[in-house]
């Protein structure tokens, strides 16, 4: 019916006191696995840091390299985990939603569904590529690309957009979470999904983390899956407390 969310990615924020350095936390980013991507901003009082398994896009001579990263569980239930219908669903919602925008813009490949082990936590991921037919301005791709349905509603309207703004401000998430976070450099472009992260103002900390709700979704499994992620971020930074 009108109105109507497919899915949605509703955020929890857990929230502290500290006195750790941002030159410490960033010292645990140079030891993290090769399957995340460590991206931040440090200013005078506040900034983020975070280590991500999601890229948005890379664009490079003329090609688009993306993927669809949805579906979560931790790596002991992997068994169980890659043929969970429930999670298959949503990352095909992800997945498909994904080749729909890129398909007027050229070739589309898309590889097969394939589990990202990161160690405490593992997701499926689709590797998609696109031959353009005509340059396109990064500007153009991110507002086509961002928010995936792995981060933000489906279908995504300015309705179910304005309505997930909301609920993130009213669960002061941090604004950066989420975001797309670019580096272009000699010809090459990439933006990260800025997630697993910690932000910080003065001393106070933030750990934001999401998950994908779609109707076959169960509370007690969703509330789990947030807290696996926050988990995961505390042991990226354990090692600097």
């Amino acid at each position: 019916g009108k109105g109507m969310i497919e899915k949605s990615v509703p955020v929890v924020t857990e929230k502290g006191k500290g006195s750790c350095s941002p030159d410490t936390l960033l010292a645990s980013l140079f030891q993290i696995p090769k399957s995340l991507r460590p991206y931040g901003w440090i200013g005078e009082e506040e900034g983020f840091l975070g280590a991500t398994p999601e890229v948005l896009f890379r664009y490079f001579d003329g090609r688009i390299y993306t993927m669809a990263l949805a579906g979560t569980a931790r790596s002991e239930e992997q068994r169980l985990f890659a043929v969970d219908d429930k999670e298959i669903r949503e990352h095909e919602f992800v997945a498909q939603t994904l080749i729909a925008k890129l398909s007027d813009l050229g070739m589309v490949v898309r590889r097969v569904r394939d589990i990202l082990n990161l160690g405490r936590l593992i997701h499926f991921q689709t590797l998609i590529n696109v031959e353009l037919y005509q340059y396109q301005e990064t500007k153009t791709l991110i507002e086509r690309l961002h928010p995936t349905p792995a981060l933000g509603p489906l279908p995504r309207t300015p309705e179910t957009i304005a309505q997930l703004k909301d609920w993130r401000e009213r669960l002061d998430c941090p604004v950066e979470f989420g975001a797309p976070f670019g580096l272009f450099r000699d010809g090459d472009f990439e933006a990260l999904v800025a997630i697993r992260m910690v932000a910080w103002k003065g001393d106070d900390f933030a750990l934001p983390s999401g998950c994908g709700v779609i109707q076959e979704s169960r509370l007690v499994n969703e509330w789990r899956e947030l807290a696996l992620k926050r988990d995961s971020v505390r042991d990226l930074f354990e090692s600097s407390q």
